[in-house]
């Protein structure tokens, strides 16, 4: 699950004619922390519904699944586990 506290960040990247709104992404930032954690060749972010630019995910925020490919990097500590959460 993650949480967005911002209001101008949006789950994913969003260009229009080119030109990108908003302050980088959710998927952005998940997709990178998970791809350098496991090393792997790609990583595939699929959020659980959608949600506008404008607003915050707050509670206990919304699920999304990873599809991590080819990771080199097998299995995580649970030191790396904590910080991937933080």
């Amino acid at each position: 699950r993650y949480r967005k506290l911002a209001r101008e960040v949006p789950q994913s990247a969003w260009f229009i004619d080119g030109a990108r709104k908003g302050r980088g992404s959710v998927e952005e930032v998940i997709v990178e922390d998970i791809s350098v954690t496991f090393n792997a060749s790609a990583v595939k972010f699929h959020g659980a519904g959608r949600e506008d630019m404008d607003v915050r995910m707050l509670g206990r925020g919304r699920p999304f699944i990873l599809e991590v490919q080819d990771a080199k990097t097998l299995p995580l500590t649970r030191p790396q586990v904590s910080a991937l959460q933080d």
